[in-house]
């Protein structure tokens, strides 16, 4: 089942999101700092321009996901949604509960009027299968992103 996240949710999503971070790649940039996830997120769930999602095993929340509706840059009648996370626990994958997750971001920005949503495929996270299972879900590659760590 795909819910709506809440504040109990948040000590499994810490850990959660450790994992997904480490999974990721992105520990070449950044560093993760679980209060700073927790606090993202409980700011996410109390506000209108993201979504927290969670979806639950038989032992709880098993997976998440997050996304951030915001104006196109270049047409600030065009809001768009960006996944910023999608994770399920490795025990769980395989099953329902990734395009669930994946399907609750798209019907959430619908219903906050955006027209186009973006998910993400890192490098670290096997970015050819993601690209397949993205373009059988009728999305289009976009863009690459780089970035560079600028030690100051």
């Amino acid at each position: 089942m795909i819910r709506l996240a809440t504040i109990a949710d948040l000590p499994r999503m810490e850990r959660m999101g450790e994992r997904f971070f480490k999974a990721s790649g992105l520990v070449r940039w950044f560093t993760f700092k679980p209060r700073c996830f927790s606090q993202l997120c409980a700011d996410f769930m109390a506000g209108d321009a993201a979504v927290v999602l969670v979806g639950d095993g038989p032992m709880g929340a098993v997976g998440m996901a997050a996304a951030l509706a915001y104006p196109c840059w270049f047409d600030g009648e065009h809001l768009t949604a960006q996944e910023l996370f999608w994770w399920v626990e490795p025990l769980h994958r395989g099953g329902s509960i990734g395009d669930q997750l994946r399907q609750g971001m798209e019907d959430w920005a619908r219903g906050k009027g955006c027209l186009t949503m973006e998910m993400g495929a890192l490098e670290a996270s096997r970015p050819e299968a993601l690209t397949y299972l993205y373009e059988r879900k009728g999305y289009g590659m976009k863009e690459h992103i780089f970035c560079k760590r600028l030690n100051i």
